[in-house]
């Protein structure tokens, strides 16, 4: 079961380091829950998440978005990826401000919780974006190395 978690792990990173097309940059974040929690899972993600997306796409500040979610493995744990996708690293540079008035308008309280569960009682965080200006670093300064 380890081994199965290192290698998804291992592909949503390397996932995440092709993320780049053009111009375009695409945030990735992967969380996992309990099988018996999707309720609240669903809830969470729908109210808040797709809500807050659908609101942006509206916007022009993001240009597409995904909820990707696996099926439960033997230990019963479903693995969410949440895609979404910058027409630019300026757009992606810009997201907190960008969101943060959707976010304040669609949910003025805070998230919207199915329970009063919180949501780090129901997910667990595996994978952000952090590091992504370090890869595209790299990947300019390789292309300079070709180049010469």
């Amino acid at each position: 079961m380890r081994i199965k978690k290192m290698v998804l792990v291992w592909f949503y990173s390397t996932l995440f380091t092709v993320a780049i097309h053009g111009q375009k940059v695409t945030s990735i974040d992967i969380v996992e829950a309990k099988e018996k929690d999707m309720e609240e899972v669903n809830y969470f993600y729908e109210k808040n998440w797709l809500e807050f997306r659908k609101e942006a796409l509206k916007s022009g500040y993001i240009t597409d978005y995904k909820y990707l979610q696996s099926q439960p493995d033997s230990l019963g744990m479903i693995t969410m990826t949440l895609l979404t996708e910058y027409s630019d690293s300026t757009m992606y540079n810009k997201r907190e401000e960008h969101f943060r008035p959707i976010m304040s308008r669609i949910s003025p309280n805070g998230p919207n919780y199915l329970t009063n569960r919180k949501n780090k009682e129901f997910l667990r965080y595996i994978h952000g974006t952090d590091g992504f200006h370090k890869w595209e670093a790299i990947q300019k300064s390789k292309k300079k190395v070709k180049n010469k």
